[in-house]
């Protein structure tokens, strides 16, 4: 069951975003500070979500891990955005969303799609932060 698509609303640098994956490998290319980490974040986050023991909110914390652990620093603080965010994720059977504001505190998320998305058992996923990659090096 892969990850077929991600919807973002007003998140860390994205102002809005859809990206459909196809099956296979999926290769993300970009300048450095466009987002490419925060989209595999962000998906690492949903797939370890899948197991029940933490919440889709709880686990984007810990991984982007914003001032003062508050999910509400992942809205996009630019000039022309709103103060609430959207996030969405698919496989092919299930999708689960998640909407907080930038007064949002710890993981105090609303959460769409759980008892779905925890039905999937073959959701895995590795994340490797880009400084243990380079210091491996």
């Amino acid at each position: 069951m892969p990850i077929t698509k991600l919807e973002l609303d007003n998140v860390t640098v994205f102002d809005q975003l859809e990206i459909e994956f196809s099956p296979g490998i999926n290769v993300l290319i970009g300048e450095n500070g466009m987002g490419k980490t925060h989209i595999m974040k962000l998906i690492y986050a949903a797939c370890k979500a899948a197991k029940s023991d933490a919440l889709f909110s709880h686990k984007a914390v810990m991984v982007f891990r914003p001032d003062g652990s508050n999910i509400g620093r992942l809205v996009n603080r630019s000039k022309n955005s709103n103060n609430t965010a959207k996030i969405k994720v698919h496989s092919d059977t299930a999708n689960i969303g998640m909407t907080f504001t930038n007064l949002s505190r710890k993981w105090d998320a609303e959460i769409t799609g759980i008892r779905s998305w925890e039905k999937q058992t073959s959701l895995n996923s590795v994340f490797i932060p880009a400084k243990d990659i380079l210091s491996n090096a």
